[in-house]
């Protein structure tokens, strides 16, 4: 129990008084932004049902946020290995470019080096550091409304039936099915009664329920069913 993870109430009350306490151990992803910051970020502050807050970079990625362009939390994470910075400051500069190993060469850099150093800083290699950045521009593009092919070009894939795939395994939809859709989020909450899951898009909580509930799976396929429909 000595390690376990802050409640969001804890943390946002963090977030708004910029606690150095948590720098880098928590992070904040702004669902109205899809954007995410270290606690100490000097950007105004959302409102706490905007809140996400994950412990690790590899998770705010991996669930499509982007890194924040004022308090560049990946670039602070860690210590300050030159290899690790430019390789980021790259990505950020051009988040849909599609990496290879090729291009890691090419910067002078040896592939299974940088690979450890980011595993080891981030939890990820550098490649898929990158592939989840492309697949989050995507996403953002498609829930914008833009079309399948223009958010394919967005997120840096060549190929169509790639860049389906790879949206269909992070989101468990069709590229076609966001498109213009608020995208769901999920986070769960510890109550002094019991664990809930919270589901929300950009403008609305749409359930808060105990996950304990026996029919919680079939009201969160009736949630996605109707967001499919809308």
């Amino acid at each position: 129990m000595l390690f376990e993870k802050p409640d969001h109430d804890t943390l946002y009350d963090a977030l708004i008084r910029r606690d150095p306490a948590h720098d880098g151990l928590h992070f904040v992803c702004v669902t109205s932004t899809r954007v995410f910051c270290r606690l100490t970020c000097s950007a105004r502050k959302p409102k706490s049902k905007n809140c996400i807050f994950e412990d690790t970079i590899a998770a705010c990625l991996g669930a499509g946020f982007r890194p924040c362009k004022r308090c560049r939390p990946m670039l602070h994470h860690g210590g300050a290995d030159p290899v690790v910075t430019g390789l980021i400051e790259a990505l950020e500069a051009d988040p849909g470019r599609r990496w290879s190993e090729q291009d890691v060469i090419a910067r002078g850099h040896d592939p299974s080096t940088v690979r450890r150093a980011f595993n080891r800083r981030f939890g990820m290699s550098f490649l898929e550091m990158a592939r989840l950045r492309r697949l989050g521009s995507g996403a953002d593009s498609l829930s914008g409304g833009e079309s399948v092919i223009g958010a394919q070009l967005d997120a840096g894939y060549g190929s169509g039936s790639g860049f389906r795939a790879a949206i269909t395994r992070l989101f468990g939809t069709a590229p076609v099915a966001l498109r213009g859709q608020a995208l769901l989020k999920a986070d769960f909450l510890e109550t002094p009664i019991g664990t809930m899951v919270a589901i929300a898009d950009d403008h609305a909580l749409h359930l808060l329920e105990f996950i304990d509930r026996p029919a919680l799976s079939s009201e969160i396929t009736r949630l996605q069913a109707r967001q499919k429909q809308g």
